[in-house]
This record gives C-alpha cells, structure tokens and sequence, in this order.
C-alpha cells in the first residue's frame, strides 16, 4: 500500500508523535481501533488505505490546517491528492459518528456554571 504506518511511526518519539499529530502513538491505536468498523472509513479502505493511514492523513490535517496538496507527501506515504480528502472527509464523518459516545454539554444552570469553572481552572479559559 501507498501508506506504511509502521515506518511512518517507528521513527517518531511519542513526543515527536504528539508535535506532528497531536496525539501519541497509544491514543493513534486507540482511535485507529475505535474507527475501524466505521462505515465512512470502509469505503476508502478498500482502495487499500488502512484505517490507520487514514486517521494519520486526517490528525495530521487537524493538527496544521495545512494545505491538502502539501498532505500528499506526507512522510513518504505519495497519495493523491484524491485520497487526501477522502481520508481527511472519512475521518471526519466517522468521528462525527462517536459524538454522542466522547462529548456531553452542561444542561442545566449549575452544570453551565460548573463547566465554566472547569474550564477557568484548567485552562484560563473565560
């Protein structure tokens, strides 16, 4: 396949991971196994990228915002420019898909209340 996962992580520190894709290479696994039986991912899948390729083309997306086209080379993986957005809307869609599972909003006034705190104290965010 065009995407060696292995070689593109083996030679990344789980620092070096968490710099290029925000995310070590224990969270990478967990996320790579949380997707894979996403509907969105299998059909890229078949064109030979793994669910893990995949989620690396997208995080690494996520992580700059950097243009699509510069994706295509990304650590020697030489996709198309095609399969870039395809893996970056797959993922998306698939994560969309477990919005219920990972996230929660406040629903009353004491948890909007505790929410801002929370966020106050761990993040100096208002």
């Amino acid at each position: 396949t065009p995407c060696d996962t292995e070689y593109l992580l083996s030679g990344l520190s789980d620092e070096e991971c968490i710099d290029f894709f925000r995310l070590d290479k224990e969270g990478i696994e967990f996320w790579t196994q949380k997707l894979a039986s996403s509907v969105h991912l299998k059909r890229v899948t078949k064109a030979g990228l793994p669910v893990k390729c995949q989620l690396l083309v997208a995080l690494r997306y996520f992580a700059t915002g950097c243009f699509i086209s510069s994706l295509k080379n990304l650590r020697n993986m030489k996709l198309s420019t095609g399969s870039v957005v395809n893996c970056i809307t797959s993922v998306s869609l698939a994560l969309a898909d477990l919005t219920e599972e990972f996230l929660s909003f406040p629903l009353d006034l004491q948890a909007v209340v505790n929410t801002k705190e929370g966020f106050m104290r761990y993040g100096g965010f208002p």
